[in-house]
């Protein structure tokens, strides 16, 4: 059963992901909004739900490592087997608009946490803090998107056809949101009660669980949305929704958790899993500077990082 759970919390997870994601992104097109503000906004946020959600639930529940955990894992997973893969699918380029905001503000957000871990537990003052920077963030995005409006065209965003004259039935995708979310929050609650009895089972830290197998799950949508992207060569799109997934993940996730509960954060997390989170960071970093793009070879390093990474843990 707990194995069962633990399926069922992973499907729930995705397929809540995507209905939230295409109903909210149907419904602001039908109310006007942009592409761009869609992209910016709604896609990274509906793809962090499940990092979000898991997260506020583990924390509600008192299992703060798991909530850690899955924030540290998501990311790594997010920059070593999300990037790295659509990287040997298609080299990725891009643009230099990355390189002003989403990058700096990725980097600045990791080496926060990681500052923050380093006293040995995120307080609720620090988490409401990095839920505001978060909030903060996307008032900054929607502010930029919007002295950009008049040079957008509808493009794809996460992979979705997304065409402004198409009318869109606002009584098919409210309830298409809504049922996503509610696919979201259950999904949250048996991955996090399954992840917890595995590891109670198994006398296997729920830190560890959290980071591999937790982090894989939620992890989905990113992974899901990042393939399409990577096939049609949308790079904007992929990189844009790994970077600010992390984002969310960093200020969203761990901060909506601490607001809940104080995070303790283990000496080893602090020497080890932090460490790994910002060296991959710094990777994808180097490459897309340098290069302007990441190639081939190195979505290939960057894979085999999150596979040492995973390996490490079990080990």
């Amino acid at each position: 059963m707990t194995l069962l759970f633990l399926i069922l919390g992973v499907v729930g997870l995705y397929y809540g992901a995507e209905w939230l994601v295409v109903g909210a992104s149907r419904i602001a097109l039908s109310l006007n909004v942009t592409p761009l503000v869609i992209g910016l906004t709604v896609v990274a946020f509906g793809t962090s739900m499940p990092e979000l959600l898991t997260g506020a639930q583990a924390a509600w529940s008192g299992s703060t490592d798991i909530a850690l955990g899955n924030v540290v894992g998501s990311n790594i997973a997010n920059l070593g087997l999300i990037l790295g893969l659509s990287a040997l699918i298609n080299a990725i380029p891009c643009s230099r608009e990355i390189f002003k905001r989403e990058l700096p503000l990725m980097l600045l957000a990791s080496v926060l946490v990681f500052a923050l871990a380093a006293t040995g537990v995120i307080s609720r003052f620090w988490g409401v803090a990095l839920f505001v920077s978060l909030l903060a963030f996307t008032w900054a995005t929607l502010r930029f998107a919007r002295r950009e409006d008049s040079e957008l065209e509808a493009t794809d965003v996460g992979g979705m056809e997304l065409d402004p004259a198409v009318a869109v039935r606002l009584g098919v995708e409210i309830p298409r949101a809504v049922a996503g979310l509610v696919s979201l929050m259950v999904g949250a609650w048996l991955l996090v009660d399954a992840a917890s009895e595995l590891a109670r089972n198994f006398g296997v830290p729920e830190f560890l669980i959290a980071a591999s197998v937790v982090a894989f799950g939620t992890s989905l949508p990113e992974l899901a949305t990042s393939m399409v992207a990577a096939l049609r060569g949308e790079a904007d799109v992929l990189v844009g929704n790994i970077i600010g997934s992390n984002v969310f993940n960093l200020l969203g996730g761990l901060g909506i958790a601490a607001a809940i509960e104080p995070v303790p954060v283990s000496q080893a997390v602090v020497t080890f899993d932090l460490p790994v989170m910002l060296l991959m960071t710094a990777a994808a970093t180097v490459a897309l500077y340098t290069y302007g793009r990441i190639q081939r070879w190195e979505g290939g390093v960057l894979l085999l990082g999150y596979c040492a990474y995973v390996a490490a843990l079990y080990a």
